[in-house]
């Protein structure tokens, strides 16, 4: 077996290949070429001749079982004989159809990107909200434990909050709408609301100002803070 260069395409074929693998061009001797060209470049030029797009001719070829580079090579001798009558020449397509490379990514995976992104960034933008929340609660000169110590006031405010209220249960406290300042050196003054059920099971929002002292121990348990003051205002 020997490897030569296709006529139509130049790439490497076997001697013993029917087809080109590469542009389909058959093996067939000059001959049976020579009658099988004249037969279809009078057919094609007619077709050409009488306005015919040579996309359209080329279709009808191809549905024929004409390889692409054989029907090509038909239009282009038609489109030099139509030339060479003082015509303008006609578009000749390419003998094969050019390999497309393949797709970085499919758009689902792209759009998967996308939303990977935009949770990234809303997440950068909640830590970032709830650090300057953190910042401005507690007194303007206090360090991290005084800031940890005001967190710890607003939630023992609310254990206050909800034994004044009608049902406890239904208690619903902002996450991050509050307010906490410091008075003196361990009395703290949180600002905030509550929606819970009155009596009837409708819910309604209150207002509350509560000032609480720590004491000592851990700040986590509530019999290390002592109430001082709670103003309750419903809306």
């Amino acid at each position: 077996m020997a490897i030569t260069q296709c006529r139509e395409c130049g790439d490497k074929v076997s001697t013993e290949a029917a087809t080109c693998p590469h542009c389909g061009t058959p093996e067939t001797t000059r001959q049976s070429e020579e009658v099988l060209d004249q037969e279809l470049e009078d057919w094609v030029y007619e077709r050409i001749s009488r306005g015919w797009a040579t996309p359209r001719v080329l279709d009808n070829l191809l549905a024929r079982k004409i390889p692409r580079a054989i029907a090509v090579r038909y239009i282009s001798a038609a489109a030099d004989r139509l030339e060479a009558t003082g015509k303008d020449r006609p578009y000749v397509p390419p003998p094969y159809t050019p390999r497309r490379k393949a797709a970085k990514g499919t758009p689902s995976t792209q759009a998967w990107s996308c939303v990977g992104c935009l949770v990234l960034i809303l997440g950068t933008v909640l830590i970032l909200t709830m650090f300057v929340m953190s910042s401005n609660s507690g007194s303007a000169g206090g360090g991290s434990e005084d800031r940890d110590r005001g967190n710890m006031a607003y939630f023992r405010c609310q254990d206050n909050v909800k034994a004044r209220l009608r049902s406890p249960s239904t208690a619903d406290f902002p996450f991050l709408d509050f307010q906490v300042t410091r008075r003196g050196t361990s009395a703290y003054v949180v600002t905030s609301y509550v929606d819970a059920q009155n009596a009837f099971g409708a819910t309604i929002r209150s207002n509350f100002v509560c000032t609480i002292e720590y004491q000592s121990g851990d700040d986590a348990d509530p019999r290390s803070w002592n109430l001082i003051d709670l103003t309750m205002v419903e809306r």
